[in-house]
């Protein structure tokens, strides 16, 4: 009878991405322009959309390397240039040149659009097809450069260039004065809802970006997303904010030199949730400029760095697989996706909430990692053995280390990635540390030759061999080759490991991007995985160990946490204490091993 995993009840997040949609009568999305209702999940909420298709080739009207902004009313998409104003409708795909004198800035708001003129210091307002219906005349001094036009419920809004963020200058609608000058510190501005606008700031330690609002109202400010994804590297990434959804949609790179990818991602404003819609692979520099839209279900994304106004529909996303738990070395996904086409989504949860997703039989995710605590998996029904898929089963039979590593009980669980050696003299020199390789060393060995967690074996219940390893430490607190208790003939594995979810909906592509997985560490796929990372080539398994057998955290803490008594004692202790130590500790372990 297979051991029930722990679990800890606990209300959970569904992290749910956009599923496939149904109207009322259980039809799908249309293909045509006809306008329908259609409900979508993102994060947990179910969003009604009135659906519309783009055009199935859509041409920009000027080169993206000109444009300079994009904001986008209703299905009209309006391009600041050189020499005006251009219109995209993602409808039709039709186009034409909305405005021919070049204003400063645009903006756009309940379905109006705004243009200011740096050189008369006028706003304009037009309707959907270019009608003037208002100007005025705003007084600004003559030393404000002003690069960016907003508009809100109440205010005008003028961003202003400073070093090394914006000056705002808020305007009221109503009167037309100034009510407030605002300094941020920021990258990007951007609409947002009621008198507030989007911008970003960066980490001054990490350089990581967050996304900030700030009020209109009152210039406070706060922030919304922490540390957005990390992984924006020097390109500012662009956002749209999507009403119906309340998330904040962007798109930027992820390296700034060279092949990119870049990513168009979407984030709630009231949780930790994001989700990846699509990535594209662009050649970016620097200079790249991103821009990004939302109406109804359709994304529009345009970058400088091609001519391309690249959509996303809500209602029928791309073909995706989703992992739980930590990414996997970033080049494996992207040259997976490049090869396939299929996207790879990360989510991430902690352990108590896999355990329960899994033991509930969630479906929304397709493989993931457990990080640690592999046994208590194995010996589970929470994932598809490996040897009942041919194409696996000969990959990982045909390498002795990957077969190591996931091999148990007549199954492979999953899937190992970089096979690797923590324990040896380069990263733990005899330094005369705690740390020195003798007692690193040691340890390991103890845990390899006596605790096997699969087969629930522990081969010193009574703390004999433990005595002898508490009693080398010690005796030599900063180690001693010379004295080692168990010989250094001993190697010990380790590796991360992604296993197939049972309740995959989308299986067909999770084994295809495992088969990837493997060919890439297995050095199949070139200038993947760095050669130091690919799977060792060893001709016997004799005095090879697999580390989440010997080395469960959860069963071997009463050993680590006598270990750390001796070792960092503050007084001597006898040699009966030792033995008592070691004793308590043995049988502790035994204890745990027998739950």
């Amino acid at each position: 009878m297979k051991k029930v995993l722990p679990m800890v009840l606990a209300i959970l997040l569904i992290f749910a991405g956009c599923s496939e949609d149904v109207n009322d009568s259980g039809a799908k999305n249309p293909s045509n322009n006809s306008i329908q209702s259609f409900i979508s999940s993102i994060f947990g909420r179910n969003v009604t959309y009135d659906a519309v298709a783009p055009a199935s080739d859509l041409t920009l009207p000027i080169s993206s390397d000109e444009i300079a902004n994009m904001i986008q009313i209703e299905n009209i998409l309006y391009f600041l240039g050189n020499d005006g104003v251009y219109t995209l409708d993602i409808e039709t795909g039709e186009s034409k040149k909305l405005i021919d004198s070049p204003p400063t800035g645009i903006a756009a708001h309940d379905g109006m659009l705004y243009t200011y003129s740096a050189e008369t210091s006028a706003i304009s307002e037009y309707d959907n097809l270019g009608n003037l219906t208002k100007e005025i005349t705003l007084e600004i001094t003559d030393d404000k450069t002003v690069e960016g036009l907003f508009v809100t419920d109440d205010y005008y809004i003028l961003a202003c260039d400073i070093n090394g963020g914006a000056e705002l200058l808020i305007y009221s609608r109503d009167t037309q004065e100034l009510t407030l000058s605002k300094n941020l510190s920021l990258t990007g501005l951007y609409s947002y809802k009621d008198n507030k606008l989007l911008f970003w700031s960066k980490d001054s330690v990490f350089g990581a970006l967050s996304l900030n609002a700030v009020d209109a109202d009152n210039g406070k400010s706060e922030k919304l997303i922490d540390r957005v994804n990390g992984s924006y590297a020097g390109n500012n990434p662009a956002v749209a904010y999507c009403p119906k959804t309340d998330t904040a949609v962007i798109y930027g790179s992820v390296s700034n030199n060279g092949e990119s990818p870049c990513c168009v991602t979407e984030y709630s404003l009231d949780s930790t949730d994001s989700i990846v819609l699509n990535r594209y692979y662009l050649e970016v520099s620097n200079e790249t400029r991103f821009f990004v839209s939302v109406y109804e279900n359709i994304i529009s994304a345009v970058s400088s760095a091609d001519n391309e106004c690249r959509v996303y529909d809500y209602l029928n996303p791309p073909e995706s697989i989703t992992i739980l738990g930590n990414a996997t070395v970033q080049e494996v996904v992207y040259g997976f996706e490049k090869e396939t086409g299929i996207l790879v989504k990360n989510a991430h949860t902690e352990f108590d909430k896999l355990v329960y997703k899994l033991l509930a039989g969630d479906n929304d995710f397709d493989i993931y990692n457990t990080g640690s605590g592999f046994h208590n998996y194995v010996d589970s029904d929470t994932f598809v053995d490996l040897k009942g898929i041919e194409s696996l089963n000969s990959r990982i039979s045909g390498s002795l280390a990957a077969d190591l590593m996931v091999n148990y009980d007549g199954k492979y669980f999953g899937v190992p990635t970089d096979i690797y050696n923590w324990w040896t003299e380069d990263i733990y020199p005899e330094d005369g540390s705690t740390f020195s390789y003798s007692l690193v060393i040691s340890e390991n060995i103890y845990y390899a030759e006596n605790i096997d967690v699969a087969e629930k074996r522990y081969s010193d219940p009574d703390g004999d061999e433990l005595y002898k390893l508490f009693k080398f430490i010690y005796n030599n607190p900063g180690g001693n080759k010379d004295e080692m208790p168990f010989g250094d003939d001993t190697t010990i594995l380790d590796s991360n490991v992604y296993l197939l979810n049972p309740n995959s909906q989308n299986t067909e592509n999770a084994i295809r991007f495992l088969e990837y997985l493997f060919d890439a560490y297995n050095g199949d796929i070139p200038d993947i995985v760095l050669e130091d990372e690919l799977y060792p080539t060893i001709e016997s398994t004799e005095n090879i160990y697999v580390s989440w057998r010997c080395r469960p955290l959860d069963i071997i803490d009463p050993i680590m946490g006598a270990r750390n008594a001796i070792q960092y004692r503050t007084e001597d202790i006898s040699d009966s204490e030792l033995k008592k130590m070691a004793k308590e500790a043995a049988a502790e372990v035994a204890m745990r091993m027998a739950e």
